[in-house]
C-alpha cells in the first residue's frame, strides 16, 4: 500500500531512534515532515531541550523567550504518541504488521483502542490518497485486476432504506502497479462497466 518511490528505509535504521529523539527529529526534518527552522520575533527559533513535552525538545524564541512545539502546524500536531510511536506505527502498518497485541507491546502502547484509532486513521489516509489521485490505468496489452467491496448494507436484507444502504467500493492495480478507486452506491452491471 505504501509508495516504494518514497524513502526506503528499514526497522533496524529506525529502531536506533527509540532513545535518540534528537536523531529523530533531525530525520523527520531532513525529509521535511518537521520544521527546521520556524521564525519568532523575525528570528529563527532554536532546538531545546525541554523534558517536559513528550518529543524531549522544543523550539525556543530567543527574542521573546517562548517555547514552540516542534510539531506545530504538521502532520504530528494533535497526537499524544510520541514521535517514535507514530514513526513506528507508520512502518509496521506499511510492512503489513497489522497486529495488536504485537504493536501495544513493541511500541509500549498502553491502550488497545489508540492502535485501532490509528489503523484506522493511516487506512483513511490511505483510501483518502488513492480516490484522489486515481487515475485510468490499463490499455493494449495490460492487464488490470479489478476487485470490489461491499461497505456497508441493511441487516439481513430488512429495514428502511437509507442513502448509503449499499456502499460498494471498487479498485483496480494494473501491470504498471498504476490504481484506480472509486465509491458507488448501487451496483449494477453498468454502473461497473461504467468506472472499468
Amino acid at each position: 500500500m505504501c509508495n516504494a518511490s518514497m524513502i526506503e528505509i528499514r526497522f533496524d535504521e529506525l529502531a536506533h531512534y527509540k532513545f535518540k529523539r534528537s536523531g529523530l527529529i533531525e530525520f523527520l526534518q531532513t525529509h521535511l515532515l518537521l520544521p527546521k527552522f520556524p521564525l519568532c520575533c523575525g528570528q529563527t527559533m532554536k532546538l531545546a531541550i525541554r523534558s517536559s513535552v513528550i518529543d524531549g525538545h522544543a523550539f525556543r524564541c530567543l527574542v521573546c523567550r517562548t517555547f514552540s512545539s516542534i510539531r506545530k502546524g504538521t502532520f504530528f500536531d494533535k497526537f499524544k504518541l510520541s514521535l517514535y510511536q507514530i514513526v513506528m506505527l507508520l512502518a509496521h502498518y506499511c510492512e503489513g504488521i497489522h497486529s495488536q497485541n504485537f504493536l501495544i507491546k513493541q511500541l509500549e502502547i498502553g491502550y488497545r483502542q489508540t492502535v485501532v484509532d490509528w489503523k484506522s486513521f493511516v487506512r483513511y489516509i490511505f483510501i483518502n490518497h488513492v480516490l484522489n489521485h486515481s487515475s485510468q490505468i490499463g490499455g493494449h496489452g495490460i492487464v488490470v485486476q479489478v476487485d470490489e467491496s461491499l461497505l456497508c448494507k441493511r441487516n439481513y436484507g430488512v429495514g428502511r432504506i437509507l442513502t448509503n444502504e449499499v456502499l460498494w467500493i471498487v479498485g483496480g492495480m494494473d501491470d504498471t502497479a498504476a490504481v484506480f478507486m472509486d465509491l458507488m452506491v448501487i451496483q449494477r452491471r453498468n454502473a461497473l462497466e461504467e468506472i472499468i
